[in-house]
């Protein structure tokens, strides 16, 4: 259980009298004191077994046990057995998980912390590191607020609809029965011109009455989604409120939920070193906690999956009502992005004897054809844009935090001027649902691109347990207001104070498919839409790089200093990394993931991962960028990189989160599917199915 806590250290040393191969089975017992709610009937737990040879502790294998029985009372005492299967030899070395964190986020609410510390012997010495897994609360607060301000942008609709409606109502019953067109009720000198004018007053009468009951049919389904969002925001504040767990992949399909972004958690690593003159010395001590250059939100796929892609995502959705829009000059809806589209605008009042227009009621079927599609792609886009947000807003609280840690108010100045950048990695595959998958996400991180600022303010008493605060600022427009605490907002530069100060957001997005599907996708050559997103990401994040520059041109010429140090050896490294980029292959070279990350981070921008459940591929990809953290930032031996990559695979945080989501600690994978992976992607052995 979450709130069970282990009484005192939990490193047990068990005496073995018979001799073990290292290969071999080995069963043991352990016995411990656990600290439980007396309500807790079964705990699961994980061990990992090492032996002590000539001083040097080497992990052997790992264990789980599940369903244990308890003593009732607020202190038990148990004794566990089980077996320790695919063991293997390591220089490295799991600790005890810790009860408390190392590196815990001030500003952004986070639950359900897990961590584990590793010591690598020979690799990284004298030094522990420290990798650790969080809940964000934003998960739920962002669609919940965000829920409320789209309930009144549909309320503004319906109010438009139901004018018109009652429009056309009028118009309708103003007019004439239509006339017959027998020749024996036509009057007239022109017997074929009053046929022809009464079958054109007959289809203008029919396109009258069918206009009508369109606005009334799009303002019931307004409504209903007005009452949608109200219950589904009352509720996601609710869990908020209770911190209740957050989306799990297997409720991805939920309607209720699809709004939220499942298995949303921030994956942070840090390393505490000590001293060689207090090596001896208690840790508390002689520690000191260096935090690497980013964290890294990880979660599933921000997509609609409670409705479908039986409409291809919501890029193509929006494509073909911007080509039918243009065929009927609706320039309501080609001049302003989704979020100002408006169903009641692509209608157009048929009125009385008006022929100037060359009788426009003959268009009215496509007027209501588009109206329909503009309101499935609103739906929708509110669907993946609660969940885009909430990952988006995660990850620039996480890099605010890095930077007051850092004390870097100028990178954040200068963030606060060209902009926020957030990398997103892609391992979707483009082929079955997964390729309408990215056409969600490519088209919400449009969305935020266009539509979403972000404003620092400080927290006011009445705002306290919230992360943030969502304003409408017109046409379609989100202000996302970060509260912060007393102490940060002292820290924070004037500029960025100013309340005009509103931070645009530069997301790139660049996918790479690395499961088996993708390989054959890479075989029968239908995986242009890679090339396509990462091809344009490349030029925006070369883009971003340039204003970089420029702006760091500008303070450095305000500073009188020379241009040579003009620009930063970050700055300068990242267009190194990005001249190389542009020679990776962007329809399946992953390592290009490696260096768009790389670039990421060095021009200070947030990083986010996912797959489809952000728990299996998204697992490999989070501990292989981990080590190659640990190799740039703090000399790790890149000898051991492997090692120490699948160490974090098979007893790291990343196994708690699969059974988090799965209730099973293995990663999802057959061994067809381990085959089919890169080789720096494969789980190692005794971590899958």
């Amino acid at each position: 259980p979450a709130d069970a806590t282990v009484a005192g250290d939990t490193r047990t040393v068990v005496s073995c009298t018979e001799k073990k191969d290292v290969a071999s089975e080995v069963t043991f017992e352990v016995g411990l004191i656990l600290a439980v709610p007396p309500e807790t009937e079964s705990v699961m737990m994980q061990f990992t077994l090492a032996v002590n040879l000539a001083g040097t502790w080497r992990v052997m294998g790992f264990a789980e046990c599940s369903s244990v029985e308890l003593m009732r009372g607020s202190v038990s005492t148990m004794m566990l057995e089980s077996t320790v299967k695919n063991a293997s030899d390591s220089i490295l070395v799991v600790e005890t998980r810790p009860t408390e964190p190392i590196y815990k986020p001030s500003l952004l609410k986070t639950t359900r912390w897990m961590g584990q510390p590793y010591r690598f012997t020979s690799a990284l010495p004298n030094a522990v590191v420290h990798e650790e897994l969080c809940e964000s609360t934003l998960a739920w607060e962002i669609p919940s607020k965000l829920l409320k301000l789209q309930a009144e942008v549909l309320i503004d609709e319906v109010a438009r609809l139901t004018g018109k409606a009652g429009e056309m109502e009028t118009i309708v019953a103003a007019a004439s029965p239509t006339p017959q067109t027998s020749a024996e009720l036509l009057y007239g000198v022109d017997f074929e011109q009053d046929v022809v004018q009464a079958e054109s007053v007959d289809r203008k009468l029919k396109a009258q009455r069918s206009t009508w009951a369109t606005l009334l049919e799009l303002a019931e389904c307004c409504g209903t989604a007005i009452r949608n969002y109200r219950t589904m925001g009352k509720y996601y504040a609710e869990c908020h409120t209770n911190e209740t767990v957050i989306k799990r992949s297997k409720q991805r399909k939920e309607s209720a939920l699809r709004s939220c972004p499942t298995n949303l958690h921030i994956h942070t690593v840090s390393v505490t070193r000590r001293d060689s003159a207090a090596a001896n010395a208690r840790a508390d001590d002689s520690s000191r906690e260096v935090p690497l250059s980013g964290s890294t939100v990880t979660c599933g796929a921000p997509t609609a999956h409670a409705l479908g892609f039986s409409g291809g995502g919501l890029q193509p959705m929006m494509e073909k009502v911007l080509e039918l829009a243009a065929k009927l000059n609706c320039d309501e809806i080609s001049a302003c992005s989704v979020l100002g589209w408006s169903p009641a605008l692509c209608i157009k009042t048929i009125y009385g004897e008006d022929y100037r227009d060359g009788e426009p009621w003959t268009q009215a079927d496509a007027h209501a054809t588009l109206a329909k599609m503009v309101f499935d792609c609103r739906i929708r886009a509110d669907a993946v844009l609660g969940q885009a947000l909430s990952i988006v807003t995660t990850a620039f609280v996480a890099r605010l935090e890095e930077l007051w840690r850092a004390d870097d108010s100028a990178l954040l100045e200068r963030i606060g001027r060209v902009g926020f950048l957030c990398s997103v990695e892609s391992l979707l595959s483009t082929a079955g649902s997964e390729h309408k998958m990215i056409r969600d996400v490519y088209a919400a991180l449009d969305i935020i691109r266009v539509n979403i600022r972000f404003r620092l303010q400080l927290r006011l008493p009445s705002q306290r347990g919230d992360t943030v605060n969502l304003v409408a600022a017109g046409k379609g427009v989100f202000i996302v207001e970060i509260l912060l605490c007393e102490e940060c907002w002292g820290w924070i530069p004037d500029p960025i104070k100013d309340p005009d100060c509103q931070i645009s957001v530069h997301p790139v997005l660049f996918s790479i498919g690395v499961n088996e599907w993708q390989m054959l996708s890479n075989i029968v050559g239908t995986n242009s839409l890679q090339a396509d997103i990462n091809e344009k990401s490349l030029r925006e994040l070369m883009s971003y790089a340039n204003l970089c520059i420029s702006q760091e041109t500008r303070a450095a010429s305000a500073e009188d200093r020379p241009p040579s140090s003009a620009t930063s050896r970050p700055t300068r490294l990242a267009v190194q990394f990005l001249s190389e980029l542009s020679e990776k292959d962007c329809r399946k070279d992953h390592e290009m993931l490696w260096t768009a990350a790389d670039c990421a981070r060095l021009l200070g921008g947030g990083r986010v991962t996912f797959c489809k459940s952000g728990k299996d591929r998204t697992s490999m990809s989070v501990t292989l960028e981990t080590t190659r953290l640990l190799c740039r930032d703090h000399g790790m031996q890149a000898s051991v990189a492997s090692s120490v990559t699948n160490m974090m695979r098979l007893h790291g945080v990343r196994r708690s989160n699969v059974y988090k989501n799965t209730d099973a600690f293995s990663y999802a994978f057959n061994t067809l599917q381990v085959r089919s992976l890169p080789a720096p992607y494969r789980p190692p052995a005794g971590s899958h199915r």
